[in-house]
């Protein structure tokens, strides 16, 4: 290990490591409690860590997780009182570096906007994600599924009554595998949330085998560009609404541009394909 951090990319200071911990995976309306900064890619560099009083209180379930009560953040600082250090950290950075940090991120920015401050620009930024290049560089395919969790090969892949039925042996042994025969279906679905690849920092635009889609409202579930063909309306609405940043962005773009000029504006913000 210690001959990998030895081996940095020079720029290895340019990038700022950060996690947070909350009441909960709501990221609309769940409250950081504590969030620490690493500047550069030693883990041998101190962090610095903020714990956070929330104003609302720290479910039971939460604190089972990160061992942080009530009693723990009672006497820290509200975030408004952290926000120009916090973001401070970001000051002088090219990469946000964080595992699943499309939550942290997407947290952190509704924190900001509830306290009345500037968001961050994270389109200055570039993402690195430990989460999701281990996606990328090991097959997450079901036929690795059913080999790990299974025990067996998946001969009838792509053959869809073959597909479901090795999806249940996956979930079950996923469950056994992990620990979590006990937890309940809604706790699984809630916790599936987190693995949703997004188009920003939030959960409102998704990519779903490759094509962008809505994920809230009244056009859940429908592709983009339906969406902006057929319902402008509802974008010119939306833009003026309490969303993320990124989110009033998209809608002010689709409700005010041509179809053809809002896909080249999307592609080249968001580096997806419409």
């Amino acid at each position: 290990m210690e001959e990998r951090i030895k081996d940095l990319p020079d720029n290895a200071d340019r990038c700022l490591v950060f996690d947070t911990e909350t009441t909960g995976i709501n990221t609309d309306l769940d409250r950081i409690i504590e969030i620490a900064f690493l500047r550069g890619l030693s883990p041998e560099t101190p962090c610095q860590t903020w714990r956070i009083r929330p104003d609302i209180s720290i479910p039971e379930a939460a604190t089972k997780i990160h061992g942080i009560s009530n009693d723990d953040v009672k006497d820290a600082p509200a975030f408004k009182d952290l926000a120009t250090e916090i973001l401070a950290a970001f000051e002088g950075i090219d990469y946000v570096v964080g595992y699943n940090v499309a939550f942290d991120l997407a947290i952190l920015q509704s924190e900001l906007r509830r306290n009345n401050c500037p968001e961050l620009d994270l389109y200055s930024f570039k993402i690195i994600d430990p989460l999701q290049l281990w996606k990328r560089l090991e097959r997450r395919n079901l036929e690795s599924a059913v080999k790990r969790f299974v025990g067996t090969e998946h001969t009838g892949a792509h053959a869809a009554n073959e597909d479901v039925t090795a999806t249940v042996q996956v979930l079950h042994g996923m469950r056994h595998a992990f620990n979590i025969s006990k937890v309940t279906l809604d706790e699984l679905a809630e916790f599936s949330l987190s693995a949703i690849r997004t188009v920003g920092p939030s959960q409102h635009f998704q990519i779903n085998e490759n094509e962008v889609i809505v994920g809230f409202g009244k056009l859940r579930g429908l592709s983009l560009v339906e969406a902006v063909k057929k319902h402008r309306d509802y974008f010119s609405w939306l833009a003026d609404k309490d969303f993320p940043s990124h989110v009033k962005e998209i809608a002010r773009q689709a409700s005010s541009t041509e179809l053809g000029e809002f896909k080249n504006w999307f592609n080249d913000k968001f580096r997806v394909n419409l």
